[in-house]
């Protein structure tokens, strides 16, 4: 990992990124979206990650977060990308010949002994103002919006935008900062 892109004890909180592999769109459904979602509450509950924003894009994700012991961060998004990965491979196994054919073909290349579903690393940037703060969150929340699938913020399902402007906490718990 580049020195740039690494978790210190000096800052708490952290934008970070992660690509599947290739940059291929296959958080294309409901189902998708909802083992991310359902990965990114089991850490909030079960590993300490505090979420303060977060979008879902057909391609990758987008996260501001935090944990109690930073030097934990990098084991949470490592067990999450692993766990992930898992349930998203299985599920695109059992969608039919044609499509698992095609994914197989997509992912055919063996990386460390395992099929690659996202790209190593998860890219954290730390954040260490309000200003940058806002500036990660509006970057996160906009992501939709310039890549025309929405024309606002919350309207997109997958993003912490409905969190923020319309107080709906119903898809996941956004940890606020003050």
């Amino acid at each position: 990992m580049r020195s740039r892109y690494k978790i210190t004890d000096h800052t708490p909180v952290y934008f970070i990124t992660t690509s599947t592999h290739l940059w291929v769109p296959i958080l294309f459904n409901e189902a998708i979206f909802q083992t991310l979602l359902d990965s990114l509450k089991y850490c909030q509950a079960n590993k300490g990650l505090n979420i303060h924003g977060y979008v879902i894009m057909p391609n990758h994700w987008h996260a501001i977060i935090s944990h109690e012991e930073p030097a934990q961060i990098p084991n949470v998004v490592r067990d999450l990308k692993r766990h992930t990965a898992t349930e998203i491979r299985s599920y695109l196994s059992n969608l039919g010949q044609f499509s698992r054919l095609f994914w197989i073909k997509i992912f055919h290349k063996k990386e460390r002994g395992q099929n690659r579903l996202w790209q190593a690393g998860y890219h954290p940037v730390a954040i260490w103002s309000k200003v940058v703060f806002e500036q990660k969150l509006n970057y996160i929340h906009f992501n939709p919006v310039k890549k025309g699938f929405v024309e606002k913020p919350e309207h997109w399902k997958y993003s912490s935008a409905s969190n923020y402007l319309l107080g709906d906490d119903s898809l996941i718990l956004i940890d606020r900062l003050d």
